[in-house]
Order: structure tokens, then sequence, then C-alpha cells
């Protein structure tokens, strides 16, 4: 039987559209996978933003955000706690991790810088300076623990250089997360407290009073590493590419970090 060349155009197409499936780079329909990422819970709301953007273009990867205070992210990962990518708000962590071979060799730099500030409840009206934390009504300073929350290594700092530490240590209330800084300063069960600018602008019950100036503690640098653990190398260096893309360093300003282009490594 005779076929006619309306069948041979069709038969044409449907392999062309085959072949350009199958070859073409930019195609989605790749093979499911998961990347845990390990990070700083000062990052969540940025890497929550960024990954509804980076599954746009790669709706075949899965970014699992495991979410902790630095000194918790070391102890996982030296527990054998399995992923691909960690970033914490401390280089030491990653020193500590590197030094044990944790970390993918030549995998390592720094990504995003942060900022320290003194918050208050939105109605008080006695605190403008971090000299004024000295004050004889000023009963509670709420700050990390300097162990398991970084930010409260570098509020230490702040105290030290301003030469005031021992004038307010006996009003230091530690936690171990910003969150419950900020959820102390907001009811009213610290007078003040010391927190990353990102989780200050989360807030809408306190105020930032000042911003540490430069000098006053250490630069708050957050390295990034793929895990030597890791099973989807390649994807998760795309990942790490994709974090210092134009589209993501936008979200990480919107939430007050420093973005990479600025950062020596």
């Amino acid at each position: 039987m005779r076929k006619s060349p309306f069948f041979f155009t069709l038969l044409c197409s449907a392999i062309v559209s085959v072949l350009f499936v199958s070859c073409n780079p930019t195609n989605k329909q790749a093979k499911f996978i998961t990347l845990t990422v390990y990070a700083s819970d000062s990052l969540k709301s940025a890497l929550t933003d960024i990954k509804t953007i980076y599954n746009q273009d790669y709706p075949n990867i899965n970014i699992k955000y495991k979410l902790a205070n630095s000194g918790t992210l070391e102890k996982l990962i030296e527990e054998g706690a399995r992923g691909d990518i960690l970033i914490p708000s401390k280089a030491k962590v990653l020193d500590n991790l590197q030094s044990k071979n944790f970390l993918l060799a030549g995998t390592r730099q720094n990504f995003l810088k942060n900022q320290i500030v003194l918050i208050v409840s939105k109605d008080t009206q006695n605190i403008s300076d971090f000299k004024d934390l000295t004050h004889q009504q000023i009963q509670k300073i709420a700050l990390g623990d300097n162990i398991q929350e970084a930010s409260g290594k570098y509020a230490s700092e702040i105290f030290v250089k301003l030469g005031i530490l021992e004038q307010v240590k006996i009003k230091f209330v530690f936690m171990s997360k910003n969150s419950e800084i900020l959820s102390f300063v907001e009811n009213g069960k610290a007078n003040a407290g010391l927190v990353y600018a990102t989780d200050a602008i989360l807030s809408k019950g306190v105020k930032i009073v000042t911003l540490a100036p430069q000098g006053l503690h250490s630069p708050i640098v957050y390295p990034i590493a793929i895990l030597k653990t890791s099973p989807h190398i390649s994807e998760a260096r795309n990942f790490i590419q994709f974090l210092q893309s134009d589209r993501a360093e936008a979200v990480f300003l919107k939430y007050r970090f420093v973005v990479n282009s600025n950062i020596s490594n």
C-alpha cells in the first residue's frame, strides 16, 4: 500500500521531535534527585525564596534544607550525617571539618557576609547605642550562646572592643537561636538583644537601634563547601553556582546579606 506524502511528513516530524528532546541540553526531563543542604538557620528565609526560583529552571532537583545553628551543623556532620552542601555561619566550623577530611577538596569558598545589630522592642526609647546597655535600668541583654549560636561570639567581641564587657556580662541571657533572642526582646523579657541584621528585619516586634561598626567584631563570613559524602557532586556544584548568580544575589540583598562579589576569599 502506497503511503501518502502527509504520512511521511508526519513521520519525519515525530522523529525530529524525539531527537530534539533526547539531545537538547536544556531538557529538564532528567532523573529526579534530592540535594541535601545543611545551612545556618539565619539563612532560612533567603534560601526558601531561592529554592522556588531554582526549581523554575531545575524542577527535577529537590532541595532539602536542614537548618540549625553552626555548632549543631558541625556535630551532625561529625556524627555521620550525609548530605551534599554545608553553609555554616562561621568559618571555624569548616576549618574543623576540613581538618577531619569531611569536605570535598577544592570546593570551599567564602560565600556571604552578615552584620550584628542592637535591637530593642518597638516602644523602647532609652537605648540608642551599645554603651547605653551599661545603664542601671537595663537588666537583661539577650545574645547567642557562644558555643551553639555564632552570633554570640561576635556580640561578645563588641563588648570587649568597647571596653564594657565587665559592666554588662552580668546582664547576659544566652539563647541557642537568634529567633529566641528576637522573641525575648519582643515580649519584654530582655531590654535589648544582639542578632544578625538578617534576622532583625524579619521581626515586626523589634527595631534596630544601631549597626555594629566595622572593626568592633571579626568579619561574619558564611563559607560554603561540598561534603565528601555527596552522591551528587555535579548537581551540588551547579546549585552553588546558582547561589552566586544575579538572581540569587538579589534575594540575599533583600534579606540584608553582603553578597559574594564583595567578599575576598
